[in-house]
């Protein structure tokens, strides 16, 4: 995991230069039912191949307000697993399926910034982790694992 905090501050000058202001808690790009059902059919592979994966995790941190999100490449959320008191927070948060959380979305946090700097990082807001599963060897993988069942 990235040690360097160097990645924020690149964060908020990429949020700066697209005048997003730096307090936003909301997703500007949230996507109707029918735009969201249609991206969820789009990508349905990885969903799918994902879902097993995310179970297995949600079992080892159940109960200790954790939660999981799938996103796509462009950083939409797709899916959501976890704890009701932590759920509650991200939905208030507006954290559902169909909302962004690209830096252009959002500005700075940690799912958008890892998709932009192409790497895994932590943020102490609500002590995120975030790691792309990019169209690769992980994704191959998992795609494989799920076709293997």
């Amino acid at each position: 995991m990235n040690r360097d905090k160097s990645y924020i501050k690149r964060s908020h000058e990429r949020c700066q230069k697209l005048s997003l202001d730096k307090n936003l808690k909301y997703s500007r790009i949230l996507l109707s039912q029918k735009e969201l059902n249609d991206r969820l059919i789009r990508k349905r592979k990885l969903i799918l191949a994902a879902i097993p994966f995310m179970n297995m995790l949600y079992d080892f941190v159940k109960g200790y307000d954790f939660f999981l999100i799938l996103t796509d490449e462009e950083g939409c959320i797709l899916n959501i697993l976890g704890d009701q008191n932590i759920l509650m927070e991200a939905f208030e948060l507006k954290m559902i399926p169909g909302a962004f959380m690209s830096e252009e979305a959002i500005g700075t946090n940690a799912m958008g910034t890892a998709l932009k700097e192409k790497g895994q990082f932590r943020f102490q807001r609500m002590n995120t982790i975030y790691m792309p599963i990019t169209n690769g060897p992980v994704l191959q993988h998992l795609l494989e694992t799920k076709r293997e069942k």
